[in-house]
């Protein structure tokens, strides 16, 4: 299979679903395929998706994007709210 053609049914896929959970897993996959492999952190028991998402808050803590304790508190509050 050429990768033309896989990436014609990575597409199909993708937009065939609406798994939220899964496209971020997907995401954080191909973010963390990126980086360099000096760069790789690796944390034992958990997936590779699950990887990149904590390199991805270290970098987030590293650049300064914070949110504090009572601004995801009142975030929680209103997405409990609403079901």
């Amino acid at each position: 299979m050429t990768a033309a053609a896989i990436k014609k049914d990575i597409r199909q896929l993708l937009s065939e679903t609406e798994d939220t959970l899964l496209l971020e897993e997907i995401k954080a996959f191909f973010l963390y395929s990126r980086q360099k492999t000096d760069e790789k952190l690796y944390f034992e028991g958990i997936t590779i998706g699950e990887n990149a998402l904590i390199i991805q808050g270290l970098s987030d803590l590293d650049k300064g994007k914070t949110n504090t304790h009572e601004t995801v508190r009142k975030q929680i509050n209103q997405i409990l709210k609403k079901a």
